[in-house]
Parts: C-alpha cells; sequence; structure tokens
C-alpha cells in the first residue's frame, strides 16, 4: 500500500545530499554519489511518512463506519415512526367505526371557492 515512487519524488531534493554510511569515504569524486541501495529518504522521515498514511486510511474507515451507523440509526427511527403510525391508525379505525354508515354530504374545498381580496 505504501507508494514509494510518490515518497522519493517528492523527496528529490534530499536524494543528491544524503550519502549513506557505508559509502563515506576520503574522495570527493564518491563523496556525493546516490547509494541506491540505501532508502533515499532518511529513516525517520520515511517512517514518519507511512505513518501519516496509514492515519488517514484509519481516519478514512472510521468516517465510513460512522456513517454506517447514523444510517442505520435513522431506518431504525423511521421503522419506530411507521409502526407508531399503524398503531395510531387501527386505534383510529376502533375508535371511529360509526354503527350506522351516515349520508355524507362532500362540502366544496376552500380552496377551489374564489374570495376576492380588497385592497
Amino acid at each position: 500500500m505504501i507508494d514509494w515512487v510518490s515518497i522519493v519524488r517528492h523527496s528529490r531534493h534530499r536524494i543528491s545530499s544524503y550519502v549513506s554510511p557505508r559509502r563515506r569515504t576520503d574522495k570527493p569524486s564518491d563523496r556525493y554519489t546516490v547509494c541506491t541501495d540505501s532508502i533515499p529518504l532518511p529513516h525517520h522521515a520515511a517512517k514518519s511518512k507511512v505513518n501519516r498514511i496509514k492515519q488517514q486510511e484509519q481516519e478514512q474507515q472510521q468516517q465510513l463506519q460512522q456513517q454506517q451507523q447514523q444510517q442505520q440509526q435513522q431506518q431504525q427511527q423511521q421503522q419506530q415512526q411507521q409502526l407508531q403510525q399503524q398503531q395510531l391508525q387501527q386505534q383510529h379505525a376502533l375508535l371511529y367505526q360509526p354503527e350506522e354508515k351516515q349520508l355524507i354530504i362532500e362540502l366544496p374545498s376552500p380552496r377551489l371557492t374564489t374570495t376576492k381580496v380588497s385592497r
């Protein structure tokens, strides 16, 4: 998961100055050659970069988990509300069932009737 290429790319300016202890000699020509078999970054810097990447991944996972939990809670709340509404409707149906069906006279809804507003 570690993207070494980008780490090396970001630290390109450090590579030329960093010399592994094995390559340190008195010859000035050898002094600034890049040692390819060693990590181009100083160890602690590479380690901190890796740790930062790990932390970011962990934070992303935690955020995903929190979002999933919130969604579950919302679903549970919706289910509870639906259950309560169903129970209320059943109670209303039981309470308000007239024994004799009366004639229902439909009045026009007030929205349909137009009233002039004087300004």
